[in-house]
């Protein structure tokens, strides 16, 4: 963080501030950026947000994991309402981590409604920045707007100053090095999936000219994810607008360079990411001529590395089963059977029976009771009756009447419209019904998954619970055909559909 990255898209995207900000304090970029170049079209964007699982999985599981607390949430809901577990470590970094925890913990109510929000697209982009990183009171220096803590991916799609450079994609990920965790992942994903190159940065202090461990571990991270980097990756030495630290950038391209510091890459430039002509020039210019030269065999290695890297798992697999079957007692397929039938008939049938059944007891036992949805519904409908009656005005029976010359024939006439009106205000009682019928299809999932263990036959459920219709649906779809008569039990769906 803090090395240029941002000031270095802004040069060749010719975004500012509002969009990819790079300011002094802080850390700036909040979230992976994606940032498209279309020939002609305007500044939108598209932000991504968590939902409550893969915000528990992605952003909070791994402070859990990093700082041996116990027990982890299993729900959003539960990190939301429970206490963070006390943190053991006496060292001051696991501290400021732990810290960091704290505070997504007790600023739950400031992100929480922006969660499970889908993707928001923004046509303004003054207001990108909101979503893309953090900023901070100039007194307190917290952070202000918590919407990017609940930002999963942002996609950037503007012209960029320079036309014929193509179709590119460039990926930001944030800086690594703070006490934020998670981003080592992002940035693992990201270049494992997305990109074709790489640029690290660098900016040498006028002072400072040495390497150090930070950054041959950031070169060792980028390695896991892609194959063959050497030749496919730049390192780029941010020098001052004022060439102030032009000597250390100077020490360290040599250092690179001779392999006194081992991080072999494709080439080592010294440019002001803060010039868009050097940017462009010196940065980007190399990169799009070595794509264009040696793209077809860098893909042509990366996948051969991958094949291999697969049939090394394959064999690896092979071996631990064949281990494994050295190890396991041999099982007797007609014992296992028998106790699996054992099981069947003696413990989960007399469960799901008796369950189900004392389900229909209690349903039986309200049958004469009033259905409350159903009787809040009808009045709620004789109420819109009383207020908007399906009537014809006097005039309109006058009208009627001269229109067929006779007071009985406009009666029997608006009759039928009449009758008709109620019906269609009728109509809406079948919403209490739904309702009521909606209530018990959740009793009876709620008996299969908490009495009867069947909660595992689908993964039907959002962060906090079973859904009842999905879960219903998902059961019937994996029952045999020669059982037609156990899905049309479950009270779900219309299964023909």
């Amino acid at each position: 963080m803090g090395q240029g990255k941002s000031t270095l898209l802004q040069s060749l995207t010719g975004l500012n501030n509002d969009v990819i900000p790079a300011l002094q304090g802080k850390a700036c970029t909040a979230a992976r950026s994606t940032i498209f170049h279309e020939v002609g079209g305007s500044t939108t964007a598209e932000i991504e947000f968590h939902s409550k699982a893969s915000f528990l999985k992605e952003v909070i599981l791994p402070y859990y994991d990093k700082l041996g607390l116990d027990p982890k949430p299993t729900s959003f809901k539960e990190f939301a309402h429970s206490e963070i577990p006390r943190l053991s470590s006496p060292h001051q970094t696991d501290v400021n981590i732990y810290n960091n925890l704290r505070y997504y913990h007790a600023n739950v109510a400031r992100y929480r409604d922006w969660l499970e929000r889908g993707v928001y697209t923004i046509h303004d982009p003054s207001q990108v920045a909101n979503y893309v990183s953090q900023k901070y009171d100039a007194q307190t220096y917290r952070v202000i707007n918590y919407e990017c803590l609940a930002v999963k991916h942002v996609k950037i799609r503007c012209p960029f100053p320079s036309d014929e450079i193509g179709d590119i994609v460039l990926v930001d990920v944030p800086g690594l090095g703070d006490f934020r965790l998670g981003d080592e992942a992002i940035a693992i994903e990201a270049l494992a999936q997305e990109v074709d190159f790489i640029l690290f940065i660098r900016k040498p202090s006028k002072d400072r000219a040495s390497l150090e461990q930070n950054d041959t571990q950031l070169y060792d991270l980028a390695n896991q994810a892609l194959n063959d980097l050497p030749s496919r990756s730049l390192f780029v030495l941010n020098v001052d607008r004022n060439r102030e630290n032009e000597i250390t950038c100077q020490s360290q391209k040599t250092d690179i360079e001779s392999g006194t510091v081992k991080m072999p890459v494709l080439d080592c430039t010294i440019a002001d990411c803060s010039s868009p002509e050097e940017a462009n020039s010196k940065v980007l210019q190399v990169v799009l001529d070595n794509l264009r030269s040696n793209i077809t065999e860098l893909d042509k290695n990366y996948a051969w590395n991958k094949l291999q890297d697969l049939q090394r798992a394959i064999a690896d697999l092979k071996n631990q089963l064949a281990s494994a079957r050295d190890v396991l007692p041999d099982i007797d397929k007609y014992e296992l059977e028998k106790k699996y039938n054992k099981w069947i008939t003696q413990k989960f049938w007399v469960t799901l029976t008796k369950e189900l059944e004392k389900l229909l007891e209690q349903l039986d036992s309200t049958r004469d009771t009033e259905d409350e949805n159903l009787k809040l519904q009808i009045e709620s409908v004789i109420q819109e009756c009383d207020k908007n009656p399906p009537l014809p005005t006097e005039e309109d029976i006058e009208g009627k009447n001269y229109e067929i010359g006779s007071y009985l024939s406009a009666y029997n006439e608006y009759l039928g419209e009449v009758r008709t009106g109620l019906s269609q205000k009728f109509l809406d009682i079948d919403k209490g019904l739904k309702k009521s019928i909606t209530d018990t299809k959740e009793k009876v999932v709620k008996v299969l998954v908490e009495k009867c263990s069947l909660g595992g036959l689908s993964a039907a459920r959002d962060s906090e619970e079973f859904l009842t219709e999905e879960f219903l649906t998902e059961v019937a779809s994996q029952i045999t055909p020669e059982y037609p008569e156990v899905k049309t039990g479950l009270p779900g769906r219309i299964w023909n559909q």
